[in-house]
């Protein structure tokens, strides 16, 4: 059984009051329904708002080994046939931002080096998300480089350390939308 004890500040700073919380076990919390409505308040609240956003501070990052991506690749005559890309890794990197009046937010997205090309709702095959990130900031890093030849890790290392720009847009707010609702980064820039 789990027990917990909360310390309540009060107006005078010697006082303190101790409140016990009660003991909940496990298949209490089976029984505890999630309120759905009060968690889409929570999601509505994490969400920043659409904008350039700069990263500030060093960014941390997690890779993520994904096997068997389905992707699409041109054959010999031109066009587009399904396929499997064995393994692919993405770099999930978690950033502290500030938009242009200085107000801090913090936002996570992913880049591969290793293409994925997908079909959009439109019929057009494109680069996927961390696909076209990745390229941006391949582009922006040699920019901010000089250098024209450059490494994987010289553009990871990049990311997580310099400064740069990122457009970012939601997802899933509008009443007609089937996802739910997130914040999606859609460009790369130099600061």
């Amino acid at each position: 059984m789990a027990r917990g004890k909360s310390v309540v500040e009060t107006a005078f700073p010697d006082e303190e009051v101790v409140i016990e919380a009660p003991e909940i076990g496990l298949d209490d919390l089976f029984s505890m329904e999630v309120n759905l409505e009060e968690q889409k308040q929570v999601q509505a609240a994490l969400l920043i708002a659409q904008g350039t956003y700069l990263k500030v501070d060093e960014a941390t990052f997690t890779r993520k080994k994904m096997e068997d991506v389905p992707t699409l690749v041109k054959n010999e005559e031109g066009e587009y046939e399904e396929s499997v890309l064995p393994s692919r890794d993405i770099i999930r990197l978690f950033a502290r931002l500030q938009d242009k009046e200085g107000k801090p937010a913090r936002l996570g997205f992913g880049v591969s080096w290793q293409p994925v090309y997908k079909e959009g709702r439109d019929g057009v095959v494109r680069p996927d998300s961390a696909t076209k990130l990745y390229a941006q900031a391949v582009k922006v890093y040699q920019k901010a480089s000089g250098e024209e030849k450059v490494s994987v890790g010289q553009v990871i290392n990049f990311l997580v350390e310099e400064p740069y720009k990122v457009f970012v847009i939601q997802t899933g707010t509008r009443p007609d939308d089937t996802g739910e609702p997130g914040n999606f980064v859609t460009t790369i820039s130099k600061a």
